[in-house]
């Protein structure tokens, strides 16, 4: 009788089977900071490999155009290899370029490799990135303010009196300083002057004249004790829209 003896040799560990392309999207002016899962299961499709390793590192074939990729702080070159950990520890980060209007990049690729082969993907796959334009909000509160003056007397508003002053206080999303006052009605009594000249209904003020003490309320020398008010609107100094 004969014997058949068969050999068999340990398979070789084989690089990921499958690996995808990823989309992000960030707002015009802001970072985005990867993490191992943006090249793993949030691909399309997802990271396979044929051992069930996880993945090692990715390494970079391409970089984007617009905007900058950086690890630890340090720009990254063609070739740059990044690893798990490193990527999870937050060192990989996107930075989009201030005061863009918004844009598409899709010239940032990579290759990725597995813990068991160490070897990366034939095929790099695209870094889909997507930057938003954010649109700067006009201020979203101005209060009330109360002063008390002498009969006859004026008084010289200042930036403060018109903003941190308010109850509640001045207040815009960006935190962009105040920069015009729109006068939406008059004092019953008295007048709103600027630079000595009498001021009208929907005149527009700039906070740069208001700091030059310009802007002034007036009491009528002839009226006894008495309240007088007048309503106003301000505007930020990059959206320059009034609050509503």
């Amino acid at each position: 009788m004969g014997v058949m003896t068969i050999s068999i040799g340990a398979r070789a560990n084989q690089p990921p089977s499958q690996s995808g392309y990823l989309l992000i999207s960030v707002e015009s002016g802001n970072s985005y900071v990867f993490n191992s899962s943006d090249f793993t299961t949030n691909t399309i499709p997802e990271y396979i490999d044929p051992e069930g390793d996880e993945m090692e590192s990715i390494k970079l074939t391409g970089l984007p155009i617009t905007g900058s990729l950086k690890k630890g702080g340090i720009e990254v070159l063609v070739d740059d290899i990044i690893t798990k950990s490193e990527l999870d520890s937050g060192q990989l980060i996107y930075e989009t370029n201030i005061g863009d209007e918004g844009y598409e990049d899709s010239y940032a690729t990579f290759v990725i490799s597995d813990v068991g082969s160490s070897t990366f993907t034939s095929f790099p796959k695209a870094i889909y990135i997507s930057v938003e334009k954010i649109e700067n909000k006009p201020p979203s509160q101005i209060g009330d303010n109360e002063v008390s003056i002498e009969i006859g007397s004026e008084f010289v508003f200042t930036r403060n009196s018109l903003t941190t002053d308010l109850t509640p206080e001045y207040l815009d999303p960006e935190g962009n300083p105040a920069y015009q006052l729109r006068i939406d009605s008059l004092p019953a009594e008295g007048k709103l002057t600027l630079s000595g000249t009498e001021c009208y209904k929907n005149q527009i003020i700039n906070f740069s004249d208001i700091d030059l003490g310009l802007f002034k309320y007036i009491d009528p020398t002839e009226l006894g004790s008495s309240e007088s008010s007048f309503s106003f609107s301000v505007s930020d100094s990059v959206s320059q829209k009034f609050t509503s």
